[in-house]
């Protein structure tokens, strides 16, 4: 079935404008029932509407930013499951009567392209745009003891847009990034350059386990494609209460699966069938749908 239709405004870039054009036009020009503020809370915006006293909601969807919910906001999309927790029982949050809700983000992956099954295995890798230096030099030295017809490769997308600064702005590198993925046999997941700005490295451990999303582990799933992941909320997110089992505590742990992976073909087709439907919550018609609900549920509470 489908969710229901909710008027709305998203804003994920400067939005002066739009408030240049609200004072200008009036309310005849735009009228949302409805705010999602996307990583940068748009403050023009919510003054504006509050100095007419008009009934918009204003919702914030911190998508990778870790932050105090904004003044005027009436609702969060938490990042992680921990998130929505830490969130709800925040003393601001709780005092404002700011709604908290568990919104993840959806794969791209709208052409159902699938990993091949590769024998024996070519590629272990990962595909950001962080270096992890310590993972990368253990998984590479590993293979090359062990299995050295198996190579290791990062893949950082922002390398192969280059052209675009870096960025994916289009339906084409959208489809050229899950390709990417379909280049890789295994992948191993662990977050880096999270809260990079924080000196203190418990700090953004901290931080980085318990609200970075699990985008990256949706994506490589939605192709199939086996991953060793460390258990960090926004991977446990994904894996859920599932039996997924090449989930790893320590680095040692994360290069065992590995190694077993690359020699067990077997292990490979089960994690990536299991992979498979792990992802099919994450599709962007069911994440629409949960987000029209939460939207309709904010509206009628």
């Amino acid at each position: 079935g489908r969710g229901p239709a909710v008027r709305a405004r998203a804003f994920n870039s400067d939005c002066k404008t739009w408030c240049e054009h609200r004072r200008s036009r009036g309310p005849e020009w735009s009228n949302p029932l409805i705010i999602v503020h996307i990583k940068y809370p748009c403050a023009c915006a919510i003054e504006l509407l509050a100095a007419e006293s008009v009934s918009t909601r204003h919702v914030y969807d911190p998508v990778d930013q870790f932050a105090l919910v904004p003044q005027g906001i009436h609702a969060i999309l938490a990042q992680t499951s921990t998130a929505a927790s830490d969130y709800g029982s925040h003393p601001s949050v709780q005092s404002n009567g700011v709604r908290v809700f568990w919104h993840p983000l959806h794969h791209s992956n709208f052409r159902g392209v699938r990993v091949p099954s590769r024998e024996p295995p070519e590629v272990v890798g990962v595909h950001t745009t962080h270096n992890d230096t310590e993972l990368y030099g253990a998984v590479a030295d590993m293979l090359q003891v062990h299995t050295p017809h198996v190579r290791f490769e990062h893949t950082d997308p922002a390398a192969r847009f280059s052209n675009t600064g870096g960025h994916v702005v289009s339906p084409a590198q959208t489809d050229l990034v899950v390709r990417q993925l379909t280049e890789l046999d295994v992948t191993i997941l662990r977050s880096a350059g999270c809260m990079a700005h924080l000196n203190c490295e418990n700090t953004r451990g901290w931080f980085c386990d318990r609200y970075k999303t699990g985008q990256r582990l949706v994506n490589a799933f939605a192709v199939g494609l086996p991953a060793v992941v460390f258990a960090e909320q926004g991977f446990l997110d994904v894996v859920g209460s599932s039996s997924y089992p090449a989930v790893a505590r320590s680095l040692d742990e994360a290069l065992l699966w590995v190694r077993r992976l690359t020699v067990d073909r077997g292990l490979r087709t089960r994690l990536s069938q299991q992979a498979l439907k792990l992802a099919e919550p994450y599709a962007l018609p069911r994440i629409s749908e949960r987000l029209a609900l939460v939207l309709a549920d904010i509206l009628d509470p």
